[in-house]
């Protein structure tokens, strides 16, 4: 039977219930730590009880996924289920975890994923929206790439479970630091929105179809390919997006959000300096040359793990503001 690594990511999050969920099931529980001190120290105590935890501390750099490869090198295990501290696994979802151990014929697994939206801000009250995540899987047939939310590319066989093997997310309305860096990421030159296209669409025949398109509309409005997009062919851009993912996950809920979201982000486009905005783009279009931060910043290397808790560990500036700064400084460099 294969071995269980239950992998998480915090920042000042109580964990002791994902602890308690899966301590039945994992050979070991990996925690990726950047709380405050006070918060850290109280998981160290956790971590003299459960005998299971092995807890790391990285300088908190506002969004997890930027340590996803990181993470997984920590695991001792082939096998890993990568949870938040806000999700738990439902009891047939373990039971099938540890059916699927005993004989692995798949490398990774895709999760149906309840989100519970209480008292949310964005949907005025509760609500309630389905998703797949891949979540479970070997970690030597995965590799983590992206923008922001940086996703897990399977280089082996995936299997979907069924829906009554359920994770599930409770969704708060607490303040996340994601918006800060979008305008660093999200915007997008038309080679950018190439480059992206390349990544999502994997039909390599259709990918050429639609940058045909692109060269086209360029060349008849004479534009250069690293003009920045106006913001009505960013409106376009998002709304065929948002849909897209309404047809992927048949989610009115997450298509209005996701709606709402696209509609700030363009309203608010022009409130930077023009040497700001230059810095954002010229970063975004970087981060999709590398084929995301991970690799733009190497941080899935163990010095330059070392080198950023030994730098800023004891600074202020931590969180998205310290990613910014760093994405900053390779740019310029």
């Amino acid at each position: 039977m294969e071995k269980l690594s239950i992998l998480n990511f915090t920042r000042n999050e109580n964990i002791l219930p994902l602890i308690k969920n899966v301590y039945d099931i994992a050979d070991e529980i990996v925690i990726i730590d950047s709380s405050d001190k006070e918060i850290f120290e109280k998981n160290k105590k956790l971590k003299e009880k459960y005998k299971k935890i092995k807890l790391i501390y990285i300088v908190p750099l506002g969004c997890v996924e930027t340590l996803r490869m990181y993470g997984l090198k920590k695991c001792k295990n082939d096998w890993v289920f990568l949870l938040d501290a806000d999700e738990l696994i439902s009891s047939n979802l373990k039971k099938k975890i540890l059916e699927i151990l005993k004989n692995p014929k798949y490398d990774a697994y895709r999760i149906y994923r309840l989100n519970k939206f209480i008292n949310n801000i964005d949907f005025g009250g509760n609500a309630e929206a389905y998703d797949h995540v891949i979540r479970f899987f070997n970690k030597n047939k995965v590799i983590y790439r992206g923008i922001l939310h940086e996703h897990p590319e399977i280089t082996g066989k995936l299997f979907n479970l069924e829906k009554k093997y359920l994770l599930y997310h409770n969704v708060s309305s607490k303040f996340r630091e994601y918006p800060k860096i979008e305008y660093y990421q999200f915007r997008l030159s038309f080679n950018g929105l190439k480059k992206e296209l390349e990544y999502r669409i994997r039909n390599k025949f259709l990918y050429k179809i639609i940058k045909k398109i692109i060269d086209i509309y360029l060349k008849i409005l004479r534009k250069n390919e690293n003009t920045e997009l106006s913001k009505l062919e960013y409106f376009i851009v998002f709304y065929l997006n948002s849909i897209i993912t309404f047809i992927t996950n048949f989610s009115l809920v997450v298509f209005i959000n996701r709606i709402k979201h696209y509609t700030e982000f363009i309203k608010k486009l022009d409130m930077f300096s023009d040497d700001e905005r230059k810095i954002q783009l010229k970063i975004s279009d970087e981060i999709r040359n590398q084929d995301g931060i991970i690799k733009m910043l190497n941080l899935d290397n163990e010095k330059t793990i070392e080198k950023l808790n030994k730098k800023y560990k004891s600074k202020k500036i931590r969180g998205i503001d310290l990613l910014i700064k760093l994405l900053k400084e390779k740019v310029k460099s």
